[in-house]
C-alpha cells in the first residue's frame, strides 16, 4: 500500500522524470482503491532520411471523479480530457545551433554534444504547453513586483517566445537570434532562471548591436554575462534571497564577503559612481576565476549600461 494510501489521501498523484515528462498516474479514490494509468509510447518505424529522425507520441489522459456528499461517497472515474503530443527524436549533434546563434546563462548551451554522456537520450524541443505556462506566468509575476525587474519584464516581455529544450546544459538560455528563452525542464521554470534570461533579453534590446557580437568564446561574452550576474544578485540581496552568481568560482570566502558587501551596498545606496567605480575589479576577478565564462572579457567595453538603465529610479 502507498504512503498516500496510509495517510487517506485521494486525488489524482502524477510521477514525473527529472526531464519533466509524465511517466505514470494514479487516482486515489477513498475507499482505498487506487486506478493507474499511463501514456502510451509508441515509436514510430519510420525515419525521415533527410533529418535522421524519428517520432515519439505520448497520449495523456485526464480522469475525474465526483462526490455530491462532502466525500462520503464518489462517482466511478470518468474520463475528460485526452490530447497526444509528438516530439522529435535527434542526436544531440543534429539539435546543435552554432555558438553565434544562442546567448544567455549561458551561450553555450547550444553545443555540439552537450549534455549528459552516453547514449543519446529522447530529446524534446517544443514550445511551452498551457500547463508550463501558467507556472511561467507565476514566476513573471512574483519578479514583476521588484521595481528593477518589473522594469526588464515591461521592456521585453511582450516580444519573447518560450520553449522547452532537453538539450541545455544549464537550467535555462537566451536564444538571441530567435529572440526565445528556453528552459531545459518543466522543474527548471522558476523566477530564478527566468529572471537571468530576461535580462539578457533585456541586454539585447539595450545594446545597439545586441548581444550575439558577444556569444560564447568571442571577446566580450564574459563582460556581458557579469553584468548579468550582477543584475541577479542585486536582485536577490534585495529581496532577501540568499542566491548568489557572480562569486562563482572566487578563490576563497574573504573575497566572496567583500563581493556580497560591494551588492549590499548598491542595493543600500544605489548604483553610485563611488560603488560602480569598483566594477571592473570584480569583472577582472570574474574573468580570472568563473570556471566557464573566464578568459574573453574585452577591455574598453562599458557594459553596465544596461544594467544602469535597469536600476534606474528604483532606490
Amino acid at each position: 500500500m502507498g504512503s498516500w494510501q496510509k495517510s487517506g489521501f485521494c486525488g489524482t498523484i502524477i510521477v514525473q522524470d527529472l526531464k519533466g515528462d509524465i511517466l505514470k498516474g494514479y487516482i486515489s479514490n477513498p475507499d482505498g482503491t487506487v486506478m493507474g494509468f499511463m501514456p502510451s509510447n509508441s515509436i514510430s518505424d519510420k525515419t525521415d532520411s533527410q533529418t535522421s529522425k524519428s517520432t515519439v507520441c505520448f497520449t495523456f489522459e485526464i480522469w475525474q471523479t465526483k462526490s455530491s456528499d462532502g466525500g462520503t461517497t464518489w462517482s466511478s472515474p470518468e474520463l475528460i480530457s485526452t490530447h497526444t503530443e509528438c516530439y522529435s527524436t535527434l542526436t544531440r549533434n543534429s539539435m546543435a545551433i552554432s555558438d553565434g546563434e544562442s546567448g544567455g546563462g549561458g551561450f553555450e548551451d547550444y553545443l555540439n554534444g552537450g549534455g549528459n554522456s552516453g547514449s543519446s537520450p529522447q530529446n524534446y524541443n517544443y514550445s511551452l504547453k498551457p500547463s508550463e505556462m501558467v507556472t511561467l506566468n507565476e514566476a513573471k509575476n512574483s519578479l514583476a513586483s521588484d521595481c528593477a525587474a518589473g522594469m526588464v519584464i515591461s521592456n521585453v516581455w511582450g516580444s519573447l517566445n518560450f520553449r522547452m529544450n532537453s538539450t541545455l546544459t544549464t537550467n535555462g538560455s537566451f536564444d538571441a537570434a530567435s529572440n526565445t528563452i528556453l528552459f531545459r525542464n518543466t522543474n527548471n521554470i522558476t523566477f530564478k532562471t527566468l529572471l537571468e534570461e530576461l535580462f539578457h533579453a533585456y541586454q539585447h534590446t539595450y545594446y545597439p548591436s545586441g548581444i550575439r557580437t558577444f556569444s560564447k568564446g568571442k571577446s566580450g561574452w564574459t563582460n556581458i554575462e557579469f553584468e548579468a550576474k550582477v543584475f541577479y544578485d542585486i536582485y536577490m540581496s534585495r529581496n532577501g534571497v540568499n542566491s548568489w552568481l557572480g562569486t562563482w568560482g572566487f578563490p576563497n570566502e574573504d573575497i566572496k564577503e567583500k563581493y556580497r558587501d560591494w551588492i549590499e551596498d548598491i542595493v543600500e545606496y544605489g548604483p553610485t559612481a563611488e560603488l560602480m567605480g569598483k566594477y571592473n575589479d570584480w569583472l577582472n576577478l570574474f574573468n580570472t576565476h568563473h570556471p566557464h565564462y573566464k578568459g574573453y572579457m574585452k577591455d574598453g567595453l562599458n557594459a553596465t549600461g544596461a544594467l544602469l538603465d535597469a536600476l534606474s529610479g528604483c532606490n
